[in-house]
C-alpha cells in the first residue's frame, strides 16, 4: 500500500509545464498554418519545447511528466511546420504563374 501512495504523490508532483507549452504551441501551429511565417515560428518553438520535455520525462520520470503531451507537441508542431511550408510553396508558385500570365508592357 505504501508504494501506491508514493507513486500517486510522485505523479501529482510531476512537472509538466514544458510539455503542455510544447503541445499548445504545436496545436496552435496547425490552427494558424495559413499565417505561414507565424506558424513556422510557433511550430519550431513547440517542437523544441516538446523535445526538451520528452528528454526530461525519459531521464527523470519521477519528477517530470507529460511524456504523451510532449510526443503530441512534436507531432503537431511538425505537422504545422509542414503545412506552413506547403502554404509558402503554393503561394510562390501562384505568384510566379500569374506573373507569367500578365502581359508585359
Amino acid at each position: 500500500m505504501a508504494k501506491k501512495a508514493e507513486k500517486k504523490e510522485a505523479i501529482a508532483g510531476q512537472k509538466k509545464g514544458m510539455a503542455i507549452a510544447g503541445m499548445v504551441l504545436g496545436i496552435s501551429s496547425i490552427i494558424l498554418f495559413f499565417t505561414s511565417w507565424i506558424a513556422m515560428i510557433i511550430g519550431i518553438v513547440g517542437i523544441i519545447l516538446s523535445i526538451i520535455a520528452l528528454k526530461k520525462a525519459n531521464k527523470d520520470p519521477n519528477n517530470y511528466g507529460g511524456r504523451g503531451m510532449a510526443i503530441a507537441g512534436i507531432i503537431c508542431g511538425a505537422g504545422g511546420l509542414v503545412l506552413a511550408v506547403i502554404v509558402i510553396v503554393v503561394t510562390i508558385a501562384f505568384i510566379s504563374y500569374f506573373n507569367q500570365m500578365m502581359p508585359t508592357v
